[in-house]
Order: C-alpha cells, then sequence, then structure tokens
C-alpha cells in the first residue's frame, strides 16, 4: 500500500522544475494579449533612482542682414526622474499538503504559481493604465499635471508658447468630441477626430515658432465605443448632410486614409467599471501617494506619434528587478525555520514603477467636459 509521497531533496528538486516549467509557460501565454507596448515603453535599471535628461529642440535659422550679426542663443536642457517601488505576494502551503496521498497541496502550489506568473505578466499594464487614469492629477517632468490644457513648450521659458494634451469637449465649439455609438453619428465622429487632428498638428516645438509635426497614431478606448471607432477607421460610405436642403452619402475613404488614423486599441481598463489603485513614488524623498482612480465609458485617449521616433513616449515602464518567484522549504532557503513550521513558501517579488514621460504623446479626450 502507498504511503504516499516521501518529501526529500530529488522530490523537492523535481518539483521546482515543474514549477518553473509552469510559470514560464503562463507568462508568455499572459503576456501575448498585453497591450500597454503600444503607448508605454520599457526601460530597465540599475539604481533605486532614475534620471533621464534631454537636449530641447531650439535651434532654429534667424535674418541676419547681409554681413552677419553673429548672435547666439543657448542650449537647454529637461530632465525626468523616477524612482521604483517594491511588489510582491506570497502563500504557504504545509508539508503535510503536500505528502498527503490525495497530492491537492502539489495541485494548489501549482496553480498558484501558474496564476503568480500570469500575474507577472499583467502587472505592468495595471499599473500604467491606472497611472494613465491620474493623469489629470499626477505631475509630469514640466511640473504640470500629466493631462492638462496649459503644458509649456519649453519648460524654461514661458514666452514660447502653450499646449493642451486634455482636450475637453467645450473647448470644440461646435464639435461633437464623443464616439460612442449612442451618442453621435458617424459624420460627428469624423468631425470629432478631424478637429483632434488639426488641433494636435498646431503644437510647436520648444523654440515657440516650428511645428512638432505630430500625427494621428491610435486611439485608444473602452468597449462602450469599440464598433463605431473600428467604423471610423475602415469606413468607406458615410451618411452626411449636403448644403442646403437633403443629404446623401460621401465617400469618406480617402479622408480616413489622409488622417492617418492607426490602430484601435480597445482596453477593458479604461471602462466605467474599472477601478484601480495608483502609487505614486516621489523621485527625491522616495515618499509613496496612492490613490483610487476609475474609468470613464466616454473618455478615450489618442497616440500621436513623430515623425522620428522619440527615445521617450509618453508613458514608461522602468524595472529594477523583474519578477521572480522563489520557493523557501527546509531543503533550500527556508532552512531551519521552515522545517520546524513544517511548511513551504513561494514568494514572488519584484521593483518596478510606472512613470509619466512626454505628455504630448498622449491625449484625453472628455466629450462632455
Amino acid at each position: 500500500m502507498s504511503l504516499g509521497p516521501v518529501l526529500n531533496e530529488s522530490v523537492v528538486q523535481d518539483f521546482t522544475t515543474n514549477i518553473q516549467i509552469v510559470q514560464e509557460n503562463s507568462y508568455v501565454a499572459k503576456a501575448k494579449n498585453l497591450i500597454y507596448p503600444k503607448f508605454a515603453v520599457t526601460r530597465s535599471t540599475k539604481s533605486q533612482r532614475e534620471v533621464m535628461a534631454w537636449l530641447l529642440s531650439t535651434a532654429r535659422l534667424r535674418h541676419a542682414g547681409q554681413g552677419g550679426s553673429g548672435g547666439f542663443g543657448t542650449l537647454s536642457m529637461a530632465k525626468l526622474s523616477m524612482s521604483v517601488g517594491n511588489f510582491e505576494d506570497g502563500v504557504e502551503f504545509k508539508e503535510n499538503q503536500f505528502t498527503d496521498l490525495d497530492g491537492q497541496g502539489v495541485s494548489l502550489a501549482t496553480k498558484w504559481n501558474a496564476d503568480a506568473a500570469a500575474e507577472a505578466a499583467y502587472y505592468p499594464q495595471r499599473e500604467l493604465f491606472a497611472l494613465l487614469m491620474y493623469g489629470e492629477t499626477g505631475i509630469c517632468y514640466d511640473g504640470k499635471a500629466f493631462f492638462a490644457a496649459d503644458h509649456p513648450n519649453h519648460p524654461k521659458d514661458s514666452t514660447k508658447g502653450t499646449y493642451a494634451n486634455l482636450l475637453l469637449g467645450s473647448a470644440f465649439s461646435g464639435v461633437n468630441l464623443d464616439l460612442r455609438p449612442t451618442e453621435s453619428t458617424a459624420d460627428e465622429r469624423l468631425s470629432a477626430i478631424t478637429a483632434i487632428k488639426t488641433h494636435i498638428g498646431k503644437i510647436k516645438m520648444p523654440n515657440g515658432t516650428d511645428f512638432r509635426k505630430l500625427k494621428l497614431g491610435a486611439i485608444m478606448h473602452p468597449t462602450s465605443m469599440g464598433a463605431s471607432v473600428v467604423q471610423l477607421q475602415q469606413g468607406k460610405l458615410i451618411a452626411q448632410p449636403s448644403v442646403g436642403a437633403g443629404g446623401g452619402s460621401a465617400d469618406v475613404e480617402a479622408v480616413i486614409r489622409y488622417q492617418g488614423l492607426g490602430e484601435s486599441i480597445e482596453a477593458d481598463e479604461l471602462g466605467a467599471t474599472a477601478s484601480y489603485e495608483v502609487r505614486v513614488i516621489d523621485p527625491d524623498d522616495e515618499s509613496e501617494t496612492t490613490a483610487t482612480v476609475t474609468g470613464s465609458d466616454e473618455d478615450y485617449y489618442v497616440i500621436a506619434r513623430e515623425e522620428v521616433a522619440s527615445e521617450i513616449p509618453g508613458m514608461i515602464w522602468l524595472e529594477r528587478d523583474p519578477v521572480a518567484i522563489q520557493f523557501f522549504n527546509r531543503f533550500n532557503a527556508g532552512g531551519l525555520e521552515a522545517a520546524k513550521a513544517r511548511k513551504m513558501w513561494f514568494l514572488a517579488q519584484g521593483r518596478a514603477t510606472a512613470a509619466y514621460g512626454l505628455p504630448y504623446h498622449i491625449f484625453k479626450v472628455k466629450p462632455g467636459s
């Protein structure tokens, strides 16, 4: 008669190998469906605090008369500071759960490790979306809320003008910015995107004169407007009012192609039922601020792109230590403590943070405001 598995070092090593395979497979499977790389980049760091600095593009040729005037300008630098924080979760099992004849301990441990690996793949997305929804409060590199109506073109020279990446419906007179199928018609949605494209195209460089040449990249939206966004991107004919009485259908395929609107990014995390805790770490004293954020079925985001891709995107996932899952027991790091408690521990730990990048890469649209 079998008395069940005998817990020894060989059994534990075999079990650990199996668990690692489960972790890897679960991580890869979950990572296939992630969307945060479409609006954020992952950067690695070797320190607790990371500082990114870049020179502002202010060079501009001036009229100098027939003989030249020898004018000289100065270089300006901007910087972004970020600090990482800890993430963790763990579970413990009694040795008896592992060694009992029914084997439920093994099943429970395998299930938890699979879930933890999937969570390790997904948690950057949750943290980035939480920070994105906190964007009307969270401060970015220029001292303004990430989504604001008055970002300075030049963060150290207020005379160079401002731009808005928080687009309120009240600021677009006569244009319905709502993309929900129940709140707008196809021609209204086309007009909304045209107005947003025009707004983005007017944003200036730090010199306050030349244009950034920003283009529409993608619409990131909750599921409530998925069908209408797809129709907007792929439509060929829509009903439009004509000048004078009556109306008819208009061929808009060329217009949509001209707008250059890229893919539709549908995010469940943005909907009205979404609620997350956001954590902001002060890069100077490493103090933490937490808040609860909720989504909306009305608001959406427009991702802008530059002619030459910037090294600093709209959002950043800064990773100090990728999440690793450790197994503690009396045959390894758990040692005497685990033996006395007759327990086994699994601990998932990592160090990272979500951070704001450059505001002109992401625009938040609030049609009802």
